[in-house]
């Protein structure tokens, strides 16, 4: 009886939490700028609602008396996640849970004017007021772990805390900078193999192409434009991601939608009967990044990928490029400022810059006029570029607007595991083969057999187990880079 009330309270807090994300999906893709008030207005009563909900003692009442060891998988799973989620709001108080969803709010648009006028002091001062939320939290939250920087983490990769990302990063940077240093002194260089704008409406409609071809189901979802990409769901049937378009760089737009769409169909691959409950999502941010990073970088960065629709892409852009030429470019190793359009090699780098960075946010109180400088010097160090402008430095990701501490080391995590995918993968059919034939259903239906189906009803690790017998193993990563670069840049 206990169970079925907790099953009702879960669609009930379900429900807010989709409205919610109506409305976070509408402020970042068509809102107008001054109905900031009245998204602040509908959040605020919506996260009181939600608030309410966590809080409710009968509630509490009902979990106290729940028979774990009575439950199935699915509803020990669902169990969990409400009971989690319930110690987490009681611990922080109510208005200052509600000020801050609307700080939140107030956030992106500031962020958004601070990136367009290229100019972090617009934005430094809201930065500082969300930090001092989340450590302010953090303290709330803090048990048995080391260092507040670990509570955070364990939102988005439970499992995952600072000694084991400082020896995972360690790993990676041992590796990746000599092997970035031997390619730089090779001097080989793939310039871009077109020179042309292409039009934004041109753009929309190849990825709408791209989005479906890889395994996206345009029935079940859609495509905006936002000023930063992202993915969201209300349930497996209503999935949303958005796209970003440089009228210069084709490539931004058609890695980013294949991105967004490998994080999608996560989300459509939830099996029907969690779909609706608190287990009706990705498992970890690490896994769900991995998903993502597999179809970016494993299956849209190889040859094979693009041999049946490489025709199409010049039609429709009116371009005349070499295969073998875009496919060597798309894949070509060289540092630079922004993130989401780096490549695979150095990408890792970017994330341990942030990884450095929130770690001392957290651990050491750096202040926000000392991120902007340590941003520019890890850069320098780290990657050998110089941050010239705020819009191509600190301000170019949304996440820290939208309180997102904690999260960015999943990107290299997920990254990690692709690899670890890709291997299991190809290891039960030839994946080129899969790929020139058309045949990408066959990689989706294993991802969704094996990941997607069962949300959040096991965790990252339970899951690599349950599919190939072991757990998170870096070294894949580190091989798969080192083989694919050594052979693309001829390195002994």
């Amino acid at each position: 009886m206990q169970f079925k009330l907790i099953s009702e309270k879960v669609d009930k807090i379900n429900s807010i939490n989709a409205l919610l994300t109506l409305v976070s999906f509408d402020q970042s893709t068509q809102t107008p700028k001054n109905a900031v008030q009245g998204i602040e207005k509908m959040t605020a009563y919506l996260v009181g609602q939600l608030y309410d909900e966590l809080n409710d003692k009968n509630l509490i009442k009902h979990i106290n008396e729940v028979d774990e060891q009575q439950l199935n998988d699915k509803n020990k799973a669902i169990y969990n996640e409400l009971k989690h989620k319930v110690e987490e709001y009681n611990l922080i108080p109510k208005q200052q849970y509600e000020d801050y969803q609307i700080l939140k709010v107030k956030a992106f648009v500031i962020w958004k004017d601070a990136k367009n006028n290229n100019d972090f002091k617009i934005f430094k001062d809201t930065l500082q007021q969300i930090i001092d939320y989340q450590i302010m939290f953090a303290k709330y939250k803090q048990k048995d772990e080391k260092t507040l920087y670990d509570v955070v983490l364990k939102t988005y990769e439970p499992g995952f805390d600072s000694d084991k990302l400082d020896e995972f990063f360690g790993l990676l940077k041992a590796k990746i900078v000599p092997l970035l240093k031997k390619i730089q002194d090779t001097n080989i260089k793939f310039e871009k193999p077109y020179n042309k704008i292409v039009d934004k409406l041109s753009q929309q409609k190849f990825n709408e192409f791209i989005a479906e071809y890889v395994g996206f189901d345009l029935d079940s979802g859609l495509i905006k434009e936002s000023e930063h990409p992202f993915t969201t769901h209300i349930f497996n049937k209503d999935v949303r991601f958005t796209t970003n378009y440089d009228e210069n760089n084709i490539e931004d737009a058609i890695f980013s939608t294949i991105h967004e769409a490998g994080h999608g169909m996560y989300e459509q691959g939830i099996s029907d009967e969690i779909t609706f409950t608190n287990i009706g999502k990705g498992t970890s941010m690490g896994m769900h990044e991995s998903q993502s990073r597999f179809y970016e970088n494993m299956i849209a960065r190889n040859k094979n990928f693009w041999i049946l629709i490489f025709d199409k892409l010049n039609q429709e852009y009116k371009l005349d490029m070499d295969l073998d030429y875009f496919v060597n470019y798309i894949n070509a190793a060289q540092a630079s400022l922004i993130r989401t359009q780096a490549d695979e090699l150095t990408y890792p780098l970017h994330i341990m810059i942030r990884y450095e960075i929130e770690k001392q946010i957290f651990n050491n109180n750096l202040n926000v006029q000392e991120i902007n400088v340590l941003w520019k010097k890890m850069y320098k160090e780290y990657l050998g570029v110089d941050v010239i402008n705020d819009s191509e430095g600190i301000l170019q990701d949304v996440h820290w607007s939208a309180g997102l501490f904690g999260y960015f080391p999943s990107y290299a995590i997920g990254s990690a595991i692709s690899a670890q995918l890709y291997d299991f993968i190809n290891k039960q059919f030839c994946i080129d083969d899969a790929l020139r034939n058309q045949d990408l259903i066959k990689i989706k239906k294993i991802l969704n057999t094996s990941i997607h189906k069962y949300g959040k009803t096991y965790n990252c690790e339970q899951l690599l187990n349950m599919m190939m017998n072991e757990g998170f193993n870096p070294q894949y990563y580190i091989d798969y880079l080192e083989n694919k670069y050594s052979k693309l840049y001829n390195l002994k």
